[in-house]
C-alpha cells in the first residue's frame, strides 16, 4: 500500500543506537501495566520515541513531506501521540 498522504506511519528507523539494537522479535500481546507500552525486550522507546522513524506523511503535510522517499523525520523523536500519526498492522504469516 502507499506510505503517503495521509498519516505518519511509524517504523523502526536505523538513525539511533536505540533502534539499532531492535532485533526483530515479534510482540508478545502483552502490555506494561504501568506505561501501556510493549514488554518485548530491544524494541525502541514508546515513552521517549527513541528508535522510531516516521515515514510518509499526514494530510496535514505539504508535497515534499509527503513523498515515499522523504526521510525529514528519519530520525525524529516524538513522543506520546500525534494527530499526524497512524499505524499499520501487520503480522508474518504463521
Amino acid at each position: 500500500m502507499e506510505l503517503s498522504g495521509n498519516l505518519y506511519e511509524r517504523v523502526v528507523s536505523v538513525g539511533t543506537a536505540q533502534a539499532r539494537n531492535f532485533s526483530g522479535l515479534h510482540g508478545n500481546g502483552i502490555i506494561s501495566s504501568t506505561t501501556g507500552n510493549g514488554t518485548v525486550s530491544n524494541w525502541p522507546n514508546n515513552t521517549t520515541g527513541d528508535g522510531y522513524s516516521f515515514r510518509g506523511g499526514s494530510f496535514l503535510n505539504g508535497a515534499d513531506f509527503i513523498r515515499v522517499s522523504d526521510r525529514f523525520d528519519g530520525a525524529s523523536l516524538i513522543a506520546g501521540g500525534n494527530n499526524h500519526i497512524g499505524f499499520r498492522g501487520a503480522r508474518t504469516a504463521p
